[in-house]
């Protein structure tokens, strides 16, 4: 067949197959780089067309003993991945299919290698026995063959690849899957309890320390075990879960540290999961400052930071890591680690951090880099006691372009209307609204943040009234809204609310005004007709405020309550729809998004709304909530962990509501 190569035009391409080919054929290993480079890493340019062609070629070219077959066959594995991935982002197309077809054409040679090369090594029955999964058909003769490998090969990694090639096939019968389980070799062993309907859990467990370093060398697996499992086990928590607590005990501390994006990946998305490893993920704790050490505590501490009080078994741990590079040098990962430690006592109410924080802020130079990655943003009223006197004096006397968003609006958290010192904290907010704020682009003012805090504040806050009124035609909208908000928190009057509203809902700000005008109640009846056409938009967001507006302005639950349930169970609001929601993959990574942020915010107060109607067609959603161990929110982010068990507190709280 090699000689057919001429027989196709390869001059569009301006490529030099056929002289290549032969050359390989004839055992060149440099031209087979050379065939691969321009075939299959310059894809990009060249599309798939050309390595369509070629494969049938390079399929024959695994006979030829002196080539590098290993390369030969990545290549026709990552082609194979790329068309099956979940989330790939390969382009679709006629070549593209032409090109998969063809890896799956080749089965007939990966079954030579497989049983009657005496020159395949391991390494290269491997990756055969990996791409017969995809390439034989359910009912094929050449299932028996593998299902016969699997016993007998000499090699257990590839004894467990021809495991999961036969699972792809159809699943594996009682018999032979009794027999994967008892094989000798504890990797072959693993990956048949991955495959088991009924997985013997402890028996994986002490199987997987041994198939750690072997888990490698399997063509599905790489050089990301963990991500390996992950994906494997999604769904099967328990396994998995118990899996990863073994692995967090490894003797080894690199090996132990694979672990811990597993772990992460495991606690964002089943309840259960941060109760069974924050054990194993304290003892894998070092204060020590090796690089290695350093590196696996910031992981660490960045899932305990999310994580409650899950922290907790991990506290005067976390607290020896504080003092041992208190006032030292630190390189990004110690202060990362450390400012994650601080979080994580912030999450247990450790009133030692607000100690901290102000010794921080009482000294000469406020070191911002070690309070504003983590630290101030989670201090409340817990922690008034130990630090709220030197917020207040930060805020006071900070000068213009250093003052520090995350300290204002701690000090707004730790203050109430009855402190002996609230005349002070609303004379510091209303000095500072104008205020160039530290770390922003341009060090602007931020005049909205210091409204909403004065207006959390009530009555008390009168004094500052002319200066919110003042904003009340401030150029950038959401200063608007949030100065029209504070007048009618601190003085009862809805008139200064009405214009905006009603500019509101006609413009991009509805999102916005609709919120204000749910907070109004009946002071803005008047809109009730305008808001109930918004309630049946597409638009989640807009949906959800307008249902929560037309609720709060008239009482009336009818078009209400369907539409609240059919964005939250919906998905749009980021609520999953249930156990069998899909999960993204182990790596996959969630930027910021205000519109995520103001979504998770809208879910909050639309199931508020539902309590206060006493809505029982949403106690089906309520209870599935609260019985699940899935999580019902999940981001991507460590910080779901938190949203989430936000998310149980308010559905508890409705549910008893509405019960009662």
């Amino acid at each position: 067949m090699i000689n057919e190569v001429d027989d196709l035009d390869w001059e569009e391409f301006g490529l030099d197959v056929p002289e290549l080919v032969r050359r390989v054929a004839a055992g060149d290993g440099g031209a087979l780089d050379d065939l691969l480079g321009i075939l299959w890493h310059d894809y990009d340019f060249q599309g798939h067309e050309p390595i369509a062609r070629a494969l049938p070629f390079l399929i024959e070219l695994l006979d030829v003993p002196a080539l590098d077959r290993v390369a030969l066959l990545d290549v026709m594995i990552e082609i194979n991945e790329r068309h099956t991935a979940p989330d790939g982002e390969e382009p679709t197309g006629l070549w593209a299919a032409a090109a998969w077809q063809a890896v799956l054409d080749g089965a007939p040679a990966y079954l030579r290698l497989l049983l009657d090369d005496p020159t395949a090594d391991a390494e290269i029955r491997a990756r055969a026995a990996h791409l017969l999964g995809a390439g034989v058909p359910r009912g094929s003769q050449a299932v028996a063959v593998m299902e016969r490998r699997s016993r007998e090969d000499p090699s257990p990694v590839v004894r467990a690849c021809l495991m999961l090639a036969v699972e792809m096939t159809g699943a594996p019968t009682a018999p032979l899957l009794d027999g994967w389980l008892a094989d000798p070799e504890p990797l072959p062993r693993l990956v048949a309890a991955l495959i088991a309907p009924r997985p013997p859990v402890e028996a994986a467990c002490r199987d997987l320390a041994a198939s750690i370093p072997l888990l490698a060398l399997m063509p599905v697996v790489g050089d990301d075990a963990v991500t390996f499992l992950c994906e494997r086990l999604h769904g099967q928590w328990e396994l998995l879960v118990a899996l990863l607590d073994s692995w967090l005990a490894h003797e080894d501390a690199a090996t132990r540290r694979m672990a811990i994006p597993g772990a992460a990946f495991a606690i964002k998305a089943w309840r259960p999961a941060l109760a069974r490893l924050a054990p194993g993920l304290a003892q894998c704790l070092n204060p020590d400052a090796d690089a290695s050490s350093r590196w696996t505590a910031r992981g660490i501490l960045e899932i305990f930071a999310h994580a409650g009080t899950g922290g907790a078994v991990a506290a005067d741990d976390l607290w020896l890591l504080i003092e041992t590079h208190r006032g030292k040098d630190w390189d990004s990962d110690v202060l990362t680690a450390t400012s994650f430690a601080l979080a994580t006592l912030c999450e247990m109410r450790d009133t030692r951090v607000g100690s901290y924080v102000a010794d921080q802020l009482a000294a000469p130079d406020i070191d911002w880099l070690r309070l504003d990655l983590q630290v101030v943003e989670r201090l409340g009223p817990w922690a008034a006691a130990t630090c709220r006197r030197e917020l207040l004096r930060h805020v006071v006397l900070a000068e213009d372009g250093e003052l520090h968003l995350g300290a204002v609006k701690a000090l707004a958290r730790m203050s109430t209307a009855g402190d002996s010192d609230i005349n002070d904290v609303v004379a510091a907010l209303r000095a500072r609204i104008h205020s160039r704020v530290h770390a922003l682009p341009g060090r602007r003012p931020r005049p909205e943040v210091f409204c909403r805090l004065l207006g959390e504040l009530g009555p008390v806050a009168a004094v500052a009234l002319p200066d919110l009124r003042a904003l009340l035609d401030h150029e950038a909208a959401d200063v608007r809204i949030e100065a029209a908000r504070a007048v009618f928190r601190i003085s009862g009057t809805a008139a200064e609310a009405l214009p905006l509203i009603r500019t509101g809902l006609e413009s991009d700000d509805r999102v916005r005004a609709l919120a204000l005008l749910a907070e109004l109640g009946s002071a803005g009846a008047e809109f009730a007709d305008a808001v109930r056409d918004l309630v049946a938009s597409e638009d989640s967001l807009i949906a959800t405020r307008a249902a929560i507006a037309y609720w709060r302005v008239n009482l009336d639950a009818e078009p209400v309550v369907p539409a609240l349930l059919r964005h939250l169970e919906s998905g749009d609001l980021g609520v999953r729809a249930g156990a069998g929601a899909v999960i993204p993959r182990v790596s996959a990574k969630s930027e910021f998004d205000p519109i995520k942020e103001e979504r998770a915010t809208a879910r909050g107060d639309a199931v508020r709304c539902l309590a206060e109607i006493g809505a029982e067609a949403a106690l089906p959603m309520l209870r599935r909530t609260m019985t699940t161990d899935v999580r019902q929110i999940w981001t991507g982010e460590l910080k779901a962990v938190a949203q989430d068990a936000e998310w149980v507190r308010l559905c508890a709280q409705a549910l008893a509501s509405i019960e009662s």
